[in-house]
């Protein structure tokens, strides 16, 4: 097979509206919040929150909520996964060697989350 690769008649993207959040600010609801196990060191954790935006109206036809129970109707907004901090949490410790306790950091971070947020009833 020879001949030169050209992308002139390559279609792109699909039909309709994107589902999925773009990344950039937005205003959502987060619908769930759990760990997500860090494969490439043992007992480390992301916080990942699974959020929803904007209700875009009738004419938005959202994922559904459960793909196993189309009963439930589907999302309102676009949705996405946020993972709540760049680097997974674990136990450790510091050049300095200061010990790092992997569930103190998560509370850590989920407070900070609450307050900047306004929910810390929740």
């Amino acid at each position: 097979m020879s001949g030169k690769l050209s992308t002139k008649d390559i279609k792109v993207g699909g039909e309709g509206v994107v589902k999925t959040l773009e990344p950039g600010n937005h205003l959502c609801k987060i619908n769930n919040v759990y760990l997500e196990e860090f494969k490439f060191k043992e007992g480390a954790y992301h916080i990942v929150l699974n959020v929803e935006g904007e209700d875009l109206g009738a004419d938005f036809e959202g994922f559904y909520i459960d793909k196993d129970k189309p009963e439930l109707g589907r999302h309102a907004g676009k949705v996405g996964t946020v993972k709540l901090a760049e680097w997974a949490f674990a136990d450790g410790e510091t050049k300095s060697g200061i010990a790092v306790n992997r569930d103190q950091e998560m509370l850590k971070s989920l407070k900070q989350f609450c307050i900047n947020t306004g929910c810390m009833e929740w």
